[in-house]
């Protein structure tokens, strides 16, 4: 996978675990954002499992059409994670501490591997275990975080890093009115791309069959 789907992968990741989250706190100004920040970290505690449906809507300058894709994603606490797409081409892998499986097509044909020698997986599974575990020094080191809205409450993440710049402007993450879950994510890119992620039927806590990560 190129530069360009890079920030894509580790933006859903960083969505889908903070579906899982409850923020109780007043949204305005920074000292206000530090107290959303802990509320998520305090709810990460009582999250066990997340599974949800997702859909990933592309917009490429080159094509006419979006580009949509569709599957589901299972979270387990606290170093196991599964990458389902179901539409149009069915592939996903799954990790669970430093060994993992990926495939094309049918899930038997599938290949172990490393974690760590395949870099695009290594950071989307270091992200997401980073929020779950609470870990703000990777995000406040990559990223400067704010307020769009409060009604709805959007939240903003921005690239500190040059190289991060070159090919990210910045990350939205919209939360639903109740703000008991991110209804939807948009990544813009430097070029001008953008894509939308739309999550439904999000499901916490509920148990998962061993051979999810098997």
């Amino acid at each position: 996978m190129g530069k360009t789907l890079m920030p894509k992968i580790v933006a859903t990741g960083l969505v889908l675990w903070l579906s899982a989250s409850h923020i109780f706190a007043d949204t305005n100004g920074e000292d206000s954002l530090e107290a959303v920040l802990a509320s998520i970290f305090k709810s990460a505690r009582t999250v066990n499992t997340i599974e949800s449906n997702f859909e990933l809507i592309r917009e490429v300058s080159l094509l006419a059409d979006p580009i949509v894709t569709t599957g589901r994603f299972y979270y387990q606490k606290s170093d196991a994670l599964r990458w389902e797409v179901e539409s149009p081409d069915p592939m996903g892998f799954w990790v669970k501490g430093s060994r993992g499986k990926r495939w094309k097509g049918n899930e038997a044909h599938s290949q172990t591997f490393a974690v760590s020698s395949v870099p695009f997986i290594d950071l989307f599974a270091r992200q997401i275990f980073a929020w779950t575990n609470g870990n703000l020094d990777i995000l406040t080191t990559r990223y400067q975080m704010g307020i769009i809205t409060t009604r709805p409450l959007v939240l903003k993440l921005s690239p500190i890093k040059a190289d991060e710049k070159q090919y990210l402007a910045n990350v939205q993450l919209t939360f639903s009115e109740g703000l008991d879950h991110i209804q939807e994510v948009l990544i813009c890119l430097a070029d001008g791309d953008q894509a939308k992620i739309n999550f439904t039927n999000a499901v916490l806590n509920k148990p998962f069959p061993d051979a999810l990560f098997e």
